[in-house]
């Protein structure tokens, strides 16, 4: 009878379909080079709100619930979407050898959401707010607030991600001449290259 019962559930295994691995996202690296920036943060802090603090790919639909944020199942970022904001925007506002500020950039993320607006099309959504801080103390010498929005190739996980690529690299060179227009600006207040001497 045991010989039977274990001959059984053999063949019941063999029938069992697996479970669909969960798919892990990244921002990537970027496809094009990036120049050095004279002007480049010493450092680059990020911070988000409590329901950013999840590696969940965050959806919501517009024609249902539009204030109810949900989450794919089988999609996951590699990392909460400050962190791999943070390593997207060190990579992209690097400094050249010698050259940099002493300046740090800080960046207070308000939304990193996928939102659609019909079953077969979305976009995504990045809003952050921006603060070029001196040396030392927290008195912003400037801020600037950044809404970058991207549609997608397809209205899934998949096309999200890409979506949210291409945001992020649009997002960092809008960055990139903000700060540099604050080397230019007359106003010695945010002027980086006075306030931000190392």
């Amino acid at each position: 009878m045991l010989a039977a019962t274990l001959f059984v559930l053999s063949g019941c295994g063999n029938l069992v379909t697996p479970p669909e691995p969960t798919a892990f996202h990244d921002l990537g690296v970027g496809t094009d080079p990036v120049p050095t920036l004279a002007s480049a943060p010493a450092a680059i802090l990020v911070s988000a709100p409590p329901w950013l603090h999840s590696s969940a790919m965050q959806y919501r639909l517009d024609w249902d619930q539009p204030s109810r944020r949900r989450a794919y199942a089988k999609s996951r970022w590699a990392a909460e979407p400050g962190e791999m904001l943070s390593l997207a925007l060190s990579r992209g506002l690097s400094a050249g050898e010698g050259i940099g500020s002493a300046c740090r950039l800080k960046i207070d993320l308000d939304e990193f959401v996928q939102e659609f607006e019909a079953a077969d099309r979305s976009r995504v959504d990045i809003v952050l707010r921006a603060s070029w801080l001196p040396p030392r103390g927290e008195t912003p010498l400037a801020n600037k607030r950044f809404t970058v929005t991207a549609a997608t190739s397809s209205a899934d996980a998949e096309g999200g991600v890409v979506a949210f690529r291409n945001a992020t690299q649009d997002l960092t060179a809008q960055i990139r001449s903000w700060i540099a227009t604050l080397d230019t600006g007359s106003d010695s207040t945010a002027n980086s290259y006075r306030n931000c001497k190392i």
